[in-house]
């Protein structure tokens, strides 16, 4: 019972979400915000009728045995309707979509008619929890029983071809979460689909006595309950993974933010409302940190290799990409060698940021997020070490600021 609990309550909590982004969205977005609410809303409700305790409870108090098992088969139906719906709206402009929806709509109400006039007429028993294995052969509920398989099983395939045909459209190839999102809806769904068909077989078999009929249907409701934790994840994920990311990169920023924070460089002013604890904001305001440290160390990098552009990150391979973050970031080890050691920078390389909105429109860059998690990863790798070691070596005992000297002056102390 907890783990159904737990979906109810996860599921509820996204109707909730979504409910407050409804009512402050635009009047057109609007309609596509209400087939999620009400997929979450049969979601949740079917999920809290699983568990054996609950359904019956219910049953007894209303009076009809095994009225729970129509209502979760009413449930599942008005799910996949919401699925459907949820797919044309984000795909097609709101008046086309409901061209169509209304028609499916019109469908799946047909086959919960269907299936409540085949219940009663059926009149069952108490039997909410093996409801499937007593009834699959039954006049009329054996026929309620392959009406809802059949439906499910046809109107999960199409969901199925949907999400998997869009997470291959153009459209989605920037927009990696809601591709992922549509692929494990996709898996989790196709699971769903074959353990309905698997008991739709079954169901068919036990009507000419095969033997292995019974096994079957368990197995096909094994398969349904897995597939219901990849449907909640690919559903919801387009609207939380973006944010795991961010905590991500947030994460592997802090070498290199550490290491320029330790400098003792000037900060630049906190701006009003980037100091919030948004995973976007936590990370746009490490990154706009980080750019301008590098900023106002410029003066003193040594001759490796400059930070490639934007431009140049997006054309160059994978392994070049890596040789350049561990350049840049040798280079930043050196500027900072330099500075410790007494060098000194012109007012202009100190000077605050004349405006933050350049500056955030930069930083926000997927390039430059990517480019300075490189940097970042790579600054105390060993490879780092050794260009480090490698430049310093090359210099000549005259402008070797490593080598040893105890007569040189620098601020007013011997060098070290």
């Amino acid at each position: 019972m907890p783990i159904w609990m737990l979906f109810a309550g996860a599921t509820l909590a996204l109707v909730i979400y979504k409910f407050r982004v409804w009512r402050h969205a635009p009047a057109d977005v609007r309609s596509s915000i209400v087939p999620v609410c009400t997929g979450g809303l049969a979601v949740a409700a079917g999920a809290v009728l699983v568990p054996p305790s609950v359904g019956t409870a219910l049953n007894n108090f209303v009076g009809i045995p095994s009225l729970s098992v129509l209502l979760l088969n009413s449930f599942t139906l008005m799910w996949a309707c919401s699925a459907h719906a949820m797919l044309l709206y984000w795909r097609h402009q709101p008046q086309q979509a409901w061209r169509t929806t209304r028609w499916i709509m019109v469908a799946y109400g047909a086959v919960i008619a269907t299936e409540t006039m085949l219940f009663f007429l059926g009149a069952p028993e108490e039997h909410h929890k093996d409801f499937t294995l007593v009834y699959a052969d039954a006049p009329w509920l054996g026929a309620m029983l392959a009406v809802h398989y059949s439906a499910y099983s046809v109107a999960m395939g199409g969901v199925v071809y949907m999400c998997w045909r869009w997470s291959l459209n153009e459209g989605t190839a920037n927009r990696a979460w809601l591709r992922r999102g549509l692929r494990i809806t996709a898996v989790g769904l196709f699971l769903s689909c074959a353990g309905t068909t698997l008991i739709l077989i079954a169901v068919l078999g036990r009507w000419h006595d095969a033997a292995w009929s019974d096994a079957s249907i368990t197995s096909g409701q094994q398969f349904s309950v897995a597939a219901l934790p990849l449907v909640i994840v690919g559903m919801t994920i387009s609207a939380w993974g973006p944010h795991v990311e961010d905590l991500r990169d947030y994460q592997r920023l802090r070498p290199l933010w550490r290491t320029l924070r330790r400098a003792a460089l000037p900060r630049i002013r906190r701006h009003r409302g980037l100091a919030d604890w948004t995973p976007e904001s936590l990370l746009m305001w490490r990154m706009l940190e980080i750019n301008d440290w590098l900023h106002r160390l410029h003066h003193y990098c040594g001759p490796l290799a400059s930070a490639p552009t934007i431009a140049d990150r997006t054309t160059t391979s994978s392994a070049s990409d890596r040789d350049r973050a561990m350049s840049e970031a040798a280079r930043i080890r050196l500027a900072l060698d330099a500075r410790r050691r007494g060098a000194t920078t012109s007012a202009r390389d100190v000077a605050e940021p004349s405006s933050s909105n350049e500056q955030t429109a930069n930083v926000v860059a997927a390039a430059e997020r990517s480019w300075l998690v490189g940097v970042s990863q790579a600054l105390h790798s060993r490879r780092v070490d050794a260009l480090v070691r490698r430049h310093r070596d090359q210099l000549s005992p005259k402008t070797n600021p490593y080598a040893e000297a105890t007569t040189t002056e620098v601020h007013g102390g011997p060098a070290s």
